[in-house]
């Protein structure tokens, strides 16, 4: 429970010095080599600044081994000064971002490493990968295609096109010499938190849930889908061993047959169900492998997931990193985001919130504040935070608390909301107002008769090339951007529903209201749809 006070009656005294839950945790960039007393000495400094505990995050430039037992050492060290001044240590699941690879150590396994489909003009053999079909396709005038799956050896009447399953090479020095994680593969995911959750469980005991309470995941994420570059031979998606197999049980057909469906466009100006079908299956594998296990595992153990989901900002960003970010949110014990750059991302805010209100979790998180530079000033703390919290956000951690300026620490995406700042020590000003706020934003329960059906579906169907495709694609985005700050201009609340989420969460009519989970709807906008489910329309 993130607001155990929340259950009692409203205390004026509680409004005045808000407790610890109700204060920003920041991210902690530990980015040095790390010495102890330094380390105390800055928790100190966030007390000073008001905040109510910290998130501890591995970054660049930390020269104490990443997970080793001289970074636990610092760990527990810093929980237990947290505790000595009533503060909170939330973990981090990642050596540097984005989350799945436990530093490298995950994909030291070949098995575990990142996959991808690759569909090009010229044979490849480069000792990784294997041909999954060949091609032969004409495109016409109208920037449409029509092809035929032929045999390797077969003469092309057109252009030959070659699709191959390959593996990310290890020696990328951001994973450590490794290389990033299959995340529609739960073996792999497994591993990760064995490697790490199970370890953080290990170190801090009977501190694991409750001085530390809570785990951040930072942006997973699928392979990037890249069809919609101006690449004109060398295209790529995310890929898993298991994916052809479930592919033929899911829709019964070969996907192997239809890869260019993904990519062109129709001759015949109809879309393409292949299409479709594989953002659908990948978001569905992406899910089952990492937010559903990972928030299962948090459950079970006594931890909270939180965190955040990569590029959840609008539906093309969305489709190519994962998907369905509402599909992802169910595994969430406190669904979160970014708003970083000083952004107006009202959809972002409103579709972890959505989730949170309907599963009846306790709040949303949000990373804040970072890559402002240091001319951010308080009233644009203030306004930034205000906003978000007008939308439902009430964990807040701002992005970024350096350890150090040292070397190239000093450029990681300024400023240091800590003790380099000259207003550290009037910081206190801003979290004790937000404290306040969030006192008062934790208690009862949202009214929110508006729900709205996300269209991100309509994004799966019309993304492919530029030269085909980009007119539609921005028009897709524009219409789904548009719809949602016209309601947020004009004071009308709603939540999201997704497609993706119909059976999973028991979505169902009751007297004139749609039911979903915790929240009654009176009302359900249905945006242009380019197709729709079955289950939507049983619905």
């Amino acid at each position: 429970m993130f607001y155990p006070e929340s259950k009692k009656s409203f205390s004026i005294n509680q409004f005045k010095n808000p407790d610890k839950t109700y204060r920003a945790s920041p991210f902690w960039a530990w980015n040095t080599e790390l010495e102890k007393e330094e380390l105390l000495r800055q928790i100190e400094v966030f007390k000073t600044m008001g905040f109510g505990g910290f998130h501890i995050h591995s970054r660049v430039g930390m020269a104490t081994p990443y997970l080793s037992e001289d970074f636990f050492d610092l760990v527990l060290s810093c929980n237990e000064k947290g505790k000595q001044l009533d503060m909170l240590t939330h973990l981090y699941d990642e050596d540097r971002w984005p989350s799945g690879t436990a530093g490298g150590f995950v994909t030291k396994n070949e098995k575990h490493r990142q996959m991808y489909l690759r569909f090009m003009t010229t044979p490849l053999d480069n000792g990784r990968c294997s041909l999954l079909g060949v091609y032969d396709i004409k495109f016409n005038e109208n920037n449409t295609a029509d092809y035929e799956r032929i045999d390797e050896t077969t003469p092309a009447k057109h252009q030959k096109w070659y699709a191959y399953i390959d593996k990310e090479p290890t020696g990328n020095g951001w994973f450590n010499n490794q290389c990033y994680v299959d995340m529609m593969n739960k073996e792999a995911i497994a591993s990760f938190l064995q490697i790490t959750h199970e370890a953080y469980k290990k170190h801090l005991g009977k501190e694991f849930g409750t001085s530390a309470p809570s785990i951040f995941t930072d942006e997973p994420q699928l392979t990037r889908k890249n069809m919609f570059d101006n690449v004109t031979d060398n295209f790529m998606l995310p890929w898993t061993t298991s994916f052809c197999q479930r592919y033929i049980e899911k829709y019964g057909e070969d996907i192997a047959d239809k890869i260019p469906e993904i990519f062109f466009e129709k001759s015949d100006g109809t879309y393409s169900y292949t299409r479709y079908n594989f953002h659908e299956l990948s978001t569905i594998m992406f899910a089952e492998s990492f937010s559903d296990q990972y928030g299962k595992w948090c459950e079970n153990n006594g931890i909270a997931m939180t965190g955040h989901i990569m590029n959840e900002g609008d539906l093309i960003g969305q489709t190519i990193s994962v998907g369905d970010p509402l599909r992802h949110y169910l595994g969430f014990t406190m669904p979160g985001c970014d708003m970083l750059m000083n952004g107006h991302e009202f959809a972002t805010i409103k579709q972890a919130a959505s989730i949170s209100r309907q599963r009846g979790r306790e709040g949303v998180l949000c990373e804040l504040d970072g890559v402002t530079n240091w001319d951010f000033d308080f009233r644009n703390h203030k306004l930034h935070g205000d906003w978000q919290a007008a939308l439902g956000v009430t964990l807040r951690v701002p992005h970024l608390a350096w350890v150090s300026m040292n070397g190239e620490a000093k450029r990681d995406y300024p400023a240091s909301i800590s003790y380099q700042a000259a207003w550290c020590d009037k910081y206190h000003v801003i979290e004790d107002y937000f404290g306040r706020v969030n006192t008062c934003l934790t208690r009862g329960k949202a009214v929110c008769s508006v729900a709205v059906l996300h269209p991100v579906r309509n994004m799966w169907l019309s993304l492919g090339t530029n030269k085909a495709t980009k007119e539609k694609v921005q028009s897709v985005n524009r219409e789904f951007l548009n719809l949602t700050k016209s309601l947020v201009k004009n004071h009308v609340d709603f939540d999201f529903i997704s497609e993706s989420n119909i059976t999973l969460q028991n979505m169902h009519y009751e007297k004139e209201k749609l039911i979903v989970e915790n929240s009654k709807y009176d009302l359900l906008i249905i945006p242009e749809m380019l197709s729709i489910s079955k289950d939507t329309l049983n619905l």
